[in-house]
């Protein structure tokens, strides 16, 4: 019983060297054709095709390429033989047992291997042995075409052979390289990783500028919290873009660009065939001209990770506020756009809504002004004249209280009489 396991297609192909510069101080991105390889095969035995999927035996793996995206399983036999039934794909190893790419043992029966075909009105083929013969049956010419195949197979219009550890397309008496279907996406930034440089030191260097990525530029989403290693630490695999994206731009670095879109940040190349500076109005009036930072932090772009920070701590700041920036797709949230003092440098920075006051703090003291009257005597005489004041008062108090309460004798006498 032969398993199958999903092994990683970066193993199975020989590995592209990467044209971008390896210098540790710089940011380092690949080169668009980088990330494209083409399947190389040392013992190519059989293929198979349905649709948009191709299928290579070669050894005891088998090459799965669909939508661009190469997945290498690989058996413990030999495969000999592949074959699509449905939507799955199928194998026999050199004794004819099946297999599926799922279980073990399957039920699928491999169609006999036919070895003459029929192209068009006029043109047959015939595989035999390792030679193919065609036959131009309007003027009646048997052609033998050069090379040792295997493998003669017509999915749709297309004549297909093995020739050596290639596929073939064959047209006529030509036998054509089988080369655009063999090539696949290779994610090189998530292999080999992608230099940091100085992108801590370039976050800080800014000025507000705005990108739209080319439809088939690639990115890689990257973790700009993570800034103190050799290599960014990536949050996801690399995609190329289908469709033009705008984005922040955050700063130059190496050969690199890093820009976010709302709250991810991407690393991509800079090259003017894929990113282009452009113009996006996200300015408004702001509702105030002067306000005090409630935050702790001012930064220096719309984007708020420490990496930005450009003023800490900046709680109770008095800044000009210049522009407020809304979103239009590519921020994260509402910013202000301020002008603060840092020092005796006056520069510019951010500020996420929220983190700002039309109220101004004054936490001075008050100027005390002396009254020029005003004598250590003066107050001597105001406190004994108080308190002269209030024993007089206590007194009479206690003088009223004697008279108004009657003493006990004349009650007495009082009660006698009566």
């Amino acid at each position: 019983m032969a398993t199958l396991t999903i092994a990683s297609a970066l193993c199975m192909c020989a590995a592209g060297g990467i044209t971008a510069s390896a210098d540790a101080l710089y940011a380092a991105y690949p080169e668009a054709a980088d990330f494209t390889k083409k399947a190389v095969f040392t013992a190519l035995s059989d293929f198979t095709a349905d649709g948009e999927n191709y299928a290579f035996a070669d050894g005891r793996t088998i090459n799965v390429l669909s939508e661009g995206n190469l997945t290498v399983y690989e058996a413990d036999k030999t495969v000999a033989r592949l074959e699509y039934g449905g939507s799955a794909l199928y194998y026999a190893d050199e004794t004819g047992a099946v297999y599926d790419l799922k279980n073990a043992a399957a039920s699928f029966t491999m169609p006999e291997i036919k070895t003459d075909f029929k192209t068009g009105e006029y043109s047959r083929y015939d595989l035999l042995g390792d030679v193919i013969k065609y036959t131009d049956l309007q003027n009646d010419t048997v052609t033998a075409l050069e090379g040792n195949f295997s493998a003669l197979k017509q999915y749709g219009d297309t004549l297909y052979a093995i020739k050596g550890n290639e596929v073939c397309k064959i047209s006529g008496t030509d036998v054509l390289p089988f080369s655009a279907e063999l090539e696949y996406f290779y994610d090189c930034a998530a292999e080999h990783g992608v230099n940091i440089g100085d992108t801590a030191e370039k976050l800080k260097d800014y000025s507000l500028k705005f990108v739209t990525l080319q439809a088939g530029a690639y990115r890689t989403e990257i973790d700009l919290k993570a800034l103190d290693g050799e290599k960014f630490v990536l949050k996801g695999a690399t995609e190329k873009l289908d469709k033009n994206v705008s984005a922040l731009l955050l700063c130059y670095t190496g050969n690199a660009a890093i820009v976010s879109v709302g709250d991810s940040a991407y690393i991509t190349l800079n090259d003017p065939s894929f990113l282009n500076e452009t113009e996006i109005d996200c300015y408004t009036e702001a509702e105030f001209k002067t306000a005090t930072v409630t935050g702790n932090r001012i930064y220096a772009s719309p984007y708020v990770i420490i990496g930005t920070s450009a003023l800490f701590p900046a709680t109770g700041a008095v800044v000009k506020v210049l522009h407020k920036l809304e979103p239009k797709g590519v921020l994260g949230s509402v910013f202000y756009e301020v002008e603060y003092t840092d020092g005796e440098q006056t520069k510019k920075g951010y500020v996420s809504d929220g983190f700002l006051t039309e109220y101004i703090f004054d936490d001075k003291e008050p100027t005390e002004h002396p009254d020029p009257m005003h004598s250590d005597k003066n107050d001597i005489k105001t406190v004994l004249l108080i308190l002269l004041i209030v024993i007089l008062v206590l007194a009479a108090a206690a003088y009223l209280l004697f008279i108004g309460v009657p003493r006990r004798g004349k009650r007495n006498k009082d009660k006698d009489k009566q």
